[in-house]
């Protein structure tokens, strides 16, 4: 499968899936769960091709650290991946640290970060981040 069919495929509908289903923690792990494992199938389709961005790379896990470098959002998406596949993380300095981190729960007042989560605060998929908590369908 290539990396635009499983996007296509795969992470969309998981995505699709937990916005129609926000408070659902099924939806939220295998969105992340696929949104990072996207990250892997890009990294194997530019190395194969011969892309000179991943040349340098020794691996996907380096690809994913170079993105999350680039980008919180997925360095969170790689940090609650990763603590969801090992239950607790204890090297380098992750933003989520356990599995533990993912729950469904409503934000209190000023708790969300601005345009993140729904008006009212019903409950919804939230990690706990080195930073503070988010919401995971933003």
């Amino acid at each position: 499968m290539t990396p635009r069919e499983f996007l296509d495929q795969v992470v969309r509908p998981n995505v699709a899936a937990l916005v129609a289903a926000y408070d659902d923690p099924r939806h939220a792990f295998n969105a992340i769960a696929s949104i990072d494992a996207l990250a892997g199938l890009m990294y194997e389709a530019l190395r194969g091709r011969g892309d000179l961005t991943v040349a340098p790379l020794g691996g996907d896990d380096e690809y994913r650290n170079d993105l999350a470098a680039r980008n919180e959002a997925f360095r969170i998406i790689r940090d609650t991946a990763k603590a969801q596949k090992h239950g607790v993380l204890t090297r380098g300095n992750p933003l989520v640290q356990k599995a533990d981190d993912v729950s469904v729960r409503p934000l209190g007042w000023g708790e969300a970060r601005w345009n993140e989560g729904r008006w009212g605060s019903p409950p919804q998929a939230v990690v706990e981040t080195a930073g503070g908590p988010r919401v995971l369908e933003a």
